[in-house]
């Protein structure tokens, strides 16, 4: 046979084994589990804050909602502890899953501008090798152009003496 409880009866099961338990709550909490503190917190009421939020001012509401729980605690206390702990491990599990994409994300940003570096290094080499093999070309056409002019002088100089 399976127990289901609403949301309410969960918080007040919840409530009810922390009041028994105080030195458990409080060592869960200085344990440094903290998110599940935080996502504990919220879902955590007191029969008192209940009767705070609620229309009538009433002590048997308080009374009431305190009998109920003891009454759903005696049938199913374990499984309302193992729903909380679901519900934190659900918590911790989107921290991890968030931490697991920022990662991602990062790693993702460190390859993208590792690639831009090495592409950079790579265009600046590729146009260090052209400016390189554009300046030897360069002194190449300008030592043939010194042995034309050379010759040139040669040829002219020979036809002036035939003269």
């Amino acid at each position: 046979m399976v127990f289901r409880f609403t949301t309410m009866e969960d918080l007040e099961m919840l409530w009810e084994l922390i009041r028994q338990k105080p030195f458990a709550a409080k060592a869960r909490i200085d344990t440094g589990d903290l998110p599940k503190a935080v996502v504990a917190e919220p879902t955590v009421t007191s029969p008192l804050s209940l009767s705070l939020y609620s229309d009538s001012g009433d002590s048997s509401d308080t009374q009431r909602i305190v009998s109920g729980t003891e009454s759903t605690i005696s049938t199913g206390s374990s499984k309302a502890i193992q729903r909380g702990v679901k519900r934190s491990n659900a918590f911790l599990r989107e921290i991890k899953r968030q931490e697991k994409k920022y990662k991602e994300h990062m790693d993702l940003k460190q390859r993208e501008l590792e690639q831009g570096q090495k592409q950079f290094e790579e265009r600046l080499e590729f146009e260090k090798k052209q400016a390189e093999d554009r300046f030897q070309f360069e002194q190449r056409i300008q030592q043939s152009n010194r042995e034309m002019i050379l010759e040139s002088t040669k040829i002219f100089g020979a036809a002036l003496a035939k003269k």
